[in-house]
């Protein structure tokens, strides 16, 4: 892999990557209807000094079906009393394309314009006044829903992109690596996102939506958005690779796999991330270990070797 062995100007410590970790709580929203999971997170939020985020997807998912009121309520209505400790995230695509421009990792995860409107929103449900939550519904959730759905409907297109993806992993595994994959699914995905072949990916994937080599290695090396979506990536095709059958599956069931992604980045980077889907959090945890071994190999220059 052609780069520079230098270190980039903007180095970090390893002490300092461990330190980039959001102090946040990544919620699934699906668990936004569980009592208990709500309650445990916000007790955890009080005694810790966390937040609790709220992916901005999760509009799009909670906008989906005949009841979209409904939906919206039964999953906020937990929070009412708490608004002070929820946060909203800031659009992945607007935070890939920060750091691509800069070489630089995201510093912070939360949107403030759509916090501060969910805070109000919270405060208004607690009071049982449901009028702010059927404007949002009603005005701005229905019309954006065409567009979005127009863009989530196109599974054959994500069909696709993850199709590309297990055939770029299969062709640098070697039968060994596939073999153990299958054999062991959750540990071969630790294993393979911390391998040389797994950081090497990150970095190419990064270095191909037009990152510098400089922006590359810092994006690949310490916590950050784009790093985690590369890896997000590979470990839908890691999943499909190890467990066959992407070429006959729905392509429904791929657009859902890529629904993950934008949680599985954000819990890769905060605190914790509450899922009731194994896989996610198998995942997360994955994409999370690597970060150490990501910095090691990049800070001992063998990248330039």
């Amino acid at each position: 892999m052609a780069t520079s062995t230098s270190r980039p100007a903007a180095w970090v410590s390893s002490s300092t990557v461990m330190d980039r970790q959001h102090q946040l709580i990544v919620i699934d929203q699906n668990t936004l209807r569980d009592s208990d999971s709500i309650a445990s997170a916000l007790d955890r939020c009080c005694r810790e000094d966390l937040r609790l985020l709220i992916p901005e997807g999760a509009g799009f998912e909670l906008s989906k079906g005949s009841q979209q009121f409904d939906t919206w309520r039964r999953s906020l209505e937990r929070l009412g009393g708490y608004p002070e400790f929820v946060v909203v995230s800031r659009k992945l695509p607007d935070m890939l394309v920060e750091e691509i421009g800069t070489g630089r990792p995201c510093e912070t995860l939360i949107d403030d314009d759509s916090t501060t409107a969910l805070r109000q929103l919270l405060d208004d449900l607690n009071r049982n006044d449901t009028s702010s939550l059927r404007r949002l519904v009603d005005g701005p959730m229905r019309r954006l829903m065409p567009a979005s759905l127009a863009a989530w409907n196109n599974s054959e297109q994500h069909k696709q992109w993850v199709i590309k993806v297990r055939d770029e992993l299969s062709r640098m595994m070697d039968g060994e690596a596939l073999k153990e994959l299958r054999k062991s699914p959750q540990d071969g995905l630790v294993d393979w996102l911390s391998s040389v072949d797994g950081i090497r990916f990150v970095f190419q994937g990064i270095k191909s939506r037009g990152a510098t080599d400089e922006g590359a290695v810092l994006l690949s090396s310490v916590p950050s958005v784009s790093g985690s979506f590369v890896l997000a990536l590979a470990a839908v095709g890691l999943h499909w690779l190890a467990l066959g059958g992407l070429d006959h599956a729905s392509s429904d069931k791929i657009t859902n796999d890529l629904h993950d992604v934008e949680y599985a980045v954000l819990g890769s980077l905060s605190v914790d991330l509450l899922s009731k889907d194994k896989r996610l959090s198998t995942v997360c945890r994955a994409m999370s270990a690597s970060s150490h071994e990501r910095y090691e190999w990049f800070r001992s220059g063998r990248h330039g070797s």
